[in-house]
């Protein structure tokens, strides 16, 4: 029988540490090099009720898995793969140094810790922090809600009303601004369009974009 010690190892290296090759020890990712190479993320356009949306991928098999494994297995790690991917398109650089500011939409606050870690500011925060472009947070998630991937459109908007509010207590002057509204996916546009009624009625923004990893 395994000592303790030993089995308490093998549970440390599986779930802390990243995997190695046998052989030269290289650090081989938590997306392996064939599926990450297959990632094409490339500025797709739609809109959000007069807003322009650039979306980087439709919702495609390979992602999905990707994406319920991060928000339901806690792969973190994944999440740093998916954002090097998007530093090293061109395009995408050039899409998001046009921005003042970004805004990830926000999470309850229970809900960032019971996760421990933010997706959108994950994925995205490395290639806006290249261009020095600041992350603000003029609107809150004021409600918890239950998770919304298997509710129909109008249940999403019935749990969602109300669960996001002006942030009164955040002084920032954003007139004549051009921002940037950040989702992980997009799938009814219902969160997007609240977070943009809340900003449409409190600021004087120039141009708010929407801009999401996934469109489904």
């Amino acid at each position: 029988m395994p000592k303790k010690s030993n089995l308490i190892w093998k549970f440390f290296q599986t779930y802390f540490l990243p995997p190695l090759c046998s052989s030269c020890n290289k650090n081989l990712g938590y997306i392996c090099s064939q599926c990450h190479n297959s990632l094409n993320f490339k500025i797709n356009t739609s809109t959000i009720n007069s807003h322009k949306h650039y979306y980087l991928s439709s919702y495609t098999p390979q992602l999905q898995n990707i994406i319920q494994a991060i928000k339901f297995d806690q792969y973190e790690k994944a999440l740093e793969s998916i954002s090097q991917h998007l530093i090293k398109t061109a395009t995408i650089q050039s899409l998001i140094k046009q921005y003042d500011a970004w805004i990830s939409v926000p999470y309850h606050q229970k809900k960032q810790y019971q996760r421990g870690y933010n997706i959108i500011e994950t994925i995205f925060k490395p290639i806006f922090d290249i261009h020095a472009i600041p992350l603000i947070y003029p609107i809150k998630r004021s409600k918890q809600t239950p998770s919304l991937s298997k509710l129909s459109k109008e249940n999403r908007k019935k749990v969602l009303s109300k669960a996001f509010s002006y942030n009164k207590n955040y002084n920032i002057n954003l007139k004549n601004k051009k921002l940037a509204l950040v989702d992980d996916i997009v799938t009814t546009q219902t969160t997007m369009k609240n977070c943009l009624q809340l900003l449409d009625d409190n600021y004087q923004i120039d141009t708010i974009d929407c801009i999401s990893l996934i469109k489904a």
